[in-house]
């Protein structure tokens, strides 16, 4: 199989994606990808209808999730695959990530009410498909039209500069709240039957100075918990971060992933579309435990 034919980072309605596990496998195949995994944030709840869309389409769909976790100060993402969803302790630990999630819902939305944005929380927690997160909190507030003045007056057009100008670390809107264990995570996603690869790492070391000195002191200590991979292509590494992440991979013996991280119409200026990353053409070969 052609390296350039897979995207194992995408994300659906059962998150915060905007198009149907049906619409994002057809995009897919239009693309003319062969193996895909919609990785919905803290949910396994899109993999049976992945399963089936991609069988109708003739696209391998691996089981996918991308799991929101913490170490230390840090907020990371891990994306596992092919895992048994119907893991018990997979599952309770997804619920109570579920409640967590609902929690924050809540305190965003008084955070943002002291900040002088309003949006009804009742349409998001009662969505039938999926987990709640930041993204569709800022669609909320942008389609509030008690909050269009105050929008306009500062310059926020879309909701992707919303949620970096009031939801992320450090922002007025921004709540924290309970994760699982990065090394917590790669075990059970391992008890699970699956393998695990470190999502977009530098996007979450972006304001440390010592960036690469971390990730690979990071690296080093996940791959001791059991991390199988990194994801080493993705449409916002430069040539330069890729080559230093394959250099790395090789070193410590981690797998390279490849994933667009694709959400659907409106954030084009970072993903692109399904497919949307580059390898620069450096010399690799997916791990077959991925696929």
């Amino acid at each position: 199989m052609e390296a350039n034919r897979i995207d194992l980072h995408l994300h659906s309605t059962f998150s915060d994606g905007l198009l149907s596990v049906e619409e994002m496998i057809g995009a897919c195949k239009q693309a003319g990808l062969a193996v895909v995994a919609i990785t919905d944030h803290d949910t396994v709840d899109q993999v049976a209808s992945a399963l089936e869309a991609g069988r109708k389409a003739g696209i391998r769909v691996v089981p996918g999730i991308e799991l929101s976790v913490g170490h230390g100060e840090y907020d990371f993402h891990l994306l596992a695959y092919n895992f048994d969803p119907a893991n018990a302790a997979l599952a309770a630990a997804l619920a109570d990530q579920a409640q967590a999630r609902r929690d924050r819902v809540h305190a965003i939305q008084a955070r943002l009410a002291d900040a002088g944005y309003l949006f009804d929380p009742q349409p998001l927690l009662a969505k039938a498909e999926g987990s709640v997160g930041r993204p569709e909190i800022a669609r909320a507030v942008l389609a509030n039209p008690a909050n269009a003045d105050r929008l306009r007056q500062e310059t926020i057009e879309d909701y992707s500069t919303f949620l970096d100008r009031y939801l992320t670390t450090g922002q007025p809107g921004y709540v924290e709240r309970r994760r699982l264990a990065m090394t917590d995570a790669i075990r059970l996603i391992t008890e699970a039957g699956g393998v695990t690869s470190w999502a977009h790492a530098p996007w979450n070391l972006r304001r440390q100075a010592d960036a690469e000195i971390r990730l690979r002191t990071l690296a080093e200590e996940f791959r001791a918990a059991g991390l199988a991979g990194l994801e080493v292509f993705y449409p916002t590494h430069s040539r330069e971060q890729t080559k230093q992440f394959l250099r790395l991979c090789r070193e410590l013996d981690l797998a390279p992933t490849a994933g667009s991280d694709y959400h659907g119409p409106g954030r084009e200026n970072l993903f692109p579309r399904v497919g949307a990353w580059q390898d620069f053409g450096l010399d690799w070969q997916p791990d077959q435990r991925f696929l």
